[in-house]
């Protein structure tokens, strides 16, 4: 689907457990049938899609259901909260690539949960992930992470650092 392959910066010790291709579905979406990446982690759930990312945090997950009626029970629905707003997915993946999605996030409770969008959890806090240390690098990557700076802003944030280290 990609011409170049994606890569999505990590936490430190944080851990990369699958990756694949998906479309974007819903019917009424001016987005339905385009490419996209998805990547699980110890840590999220992400979304490569539309020259951007949303990240889903496991603890900020309410719901992720296979949908057993569309595209052979290839599609499913993942709800949750980026930036403190509510939002849901429906995306496609390829067959082969069910089992191994299943196999990652039934260890979770929103698993296999019917999708109800709830109001942010938190109050007035943050999303809750904290930088481990204060190396630079790791702070760029965090904040690009929880989308406070674009890819392009990362990159040149890094070539920056990369410069002066």
């Amino acid at each position: 689907m990609f011409g170049k392959k994606y890569e999505m910066p990590l936490y430190e010790n944080e851990q990369l457990s699958h990756e694949c291709e998906f479309k974007q579905e819903g019917k009424f979406n001016k987005h339905e049938g385009l490419p996209g990446r998805l990547f699980i982690t110890d840590l999220r759930v992400s979304f490569y899609f539309n020259g951007g990312y949303t990240h889903f945090l496991h603890n900020l997950v309410t719901s992720f259901i296979w949908d057993e009626v569309r595209f052979k029970g290839n599609n499913f629905k993942i709800v949750g909260y980026d930036k403190k707003i509510p939002i849901q997915f429906y995306l496609q993946v390829k067959g082969k690539e069910k089992r191994k999605i299943t196999t990652l996030l039934e260890k979770y409770p929103y698993y296999d949960k019917p999708a109800v969008l709830k109001p942010w959890p938190y109050g007035d806090e943050s999303v809750p992930v904290k930088v481990t240390n204060d190396d630079p690098l790791t702070i760029l990557k965090t904040r690009f992470v929880k989308g406070e700076i674009t890819k392009e802003e990362f990159e040149e944030m890094k070539k920056d650092l990369d410069n002066k280290l």
